[in-house]
């Protein structure tokens, strides 16, 4: 048995992020212009061979949002071709200025089968850092919604 993972710790003062990724598909770092940075893995998923030391990168929210992703939206089929990688990052280029909540959905409407259901789980998550300042008109500012996730980031 072997489990693909990324781990990351957010220090919320800074922005700065700390990721492990074992395994997993690379996270993906946009910046606001447009430009892209990957975080691949730097060692195989866990339980595949005992006593891996994996390698943590840091960096910083300023530099852009971060989209974690599984498997099944990169192999979702889009006007019949498989998304990949390359096809998930162009569109997240072209939702990026929205709001959270709109660039994630905006992505599944596009992923979700239009019968039936997914072949794969279609799980998508954002990481966006404001300098402690709420963004105005994002929905997932609400605090009923993120306040704990905020206490404990």
């Amino acid at each position: 048995m072997f489990v693909t993972m990324i781990l990351g710790v957010l220090e919320p003062r800074s922005g700065t992020v700390t990721l492990v990724n074992a395994g997993h598909l690379p996270a993906v770092q946009l910046a606001p212009g447009g430009a892209e940075r990957r975080y691949a893995a730097h060692g195989p998923p866990l339980g595949i061979l005992p006593g891996v030391k994996y390698t943590a990168e840091t960096f910083s929210l300023r530099e852009g949002a971060l989209y974690l992703f599984t498997d099944g939206v990169t192999e979702a089929e889009v006007l019949g071709h498989e998304l990949g990688i390359d096809g998930l990052v162009r569109l997240l280029r072209l939702v990026h200025g929205d709001t959270l909540e709109r660039r994630l959905h905006a992505v599944l409407e596009r992923v979700r089968p239009r019968e039936g259901s997914p072949r794969d789980d279609l799980t998508l998550m954002v990481v966006d850092w404001h300098a402690g300042r709420e963004r105005a008109g994002d929905e997932t500012a609400d605090a009923g919604r993120t306040g704990g996730a905020r206490r404990h980031a």
